[in-house]
């Protein structure tokens, strides 16, 4: 990311608007980016219908630029795709897929279930080798 963007994403204000099905909308505002207390940089991004995501100060237009380079990062790197067999399980980082996957499909007789669990790890865990 160029650091000029990576500047503005930290400290910039951005509005997630989220639009309910009566119509009604909720409003967020927060930078893109920002640094948990263990100090892992975390982006907050949603690219869907329902959820439109705006610069909150437009005197630049450097806001609007970093939000279209992620945009097009995004849209242009292609998914991870697999094909799962019956008894598999997949866990994943939320916070690295951020809620990216590929069209439920009823056709052929291919039915996915998915279930979300939550799962908090001591910092010292390291994967799940032993399981």
């Amino acid at each position: 990311m160029p650091k000029r963007y990576k500047k503005v994403l930290l400290h910039e204000p951005f509005r997630f608007r989220h639009r309910n099905l009566d119509g009604s909308h909720k409003d967020f505002t927060t930078p893109l980016l920002f640094y948990r207390p263990n100090g892992q940089l975390v982006m907050r991004f949603a690219g869907d219908r329902q959820v439109t995501l705006m610069p909150v100060n437009e005197n630049t237009g450097i806001e609007q630029d970093a939000l279209n380079w992620i945009k097009h990062r995004i849209n242009n790197i292609p998914p991870i795709q697999y094909q799962a067999e019956v008894g598999d399980i997949i866990i994943v980082d939320n916070d690295a897929v951020l809620h990216g996957r590929s069209a439920m499909s009823q056709q052929g007789g291919s039915h996915r279930l998915v279930r979300r669990v939550y799962l908090e790890c001591p910092h010292h865990f390291t994967g799940l080798e032993h399981i």
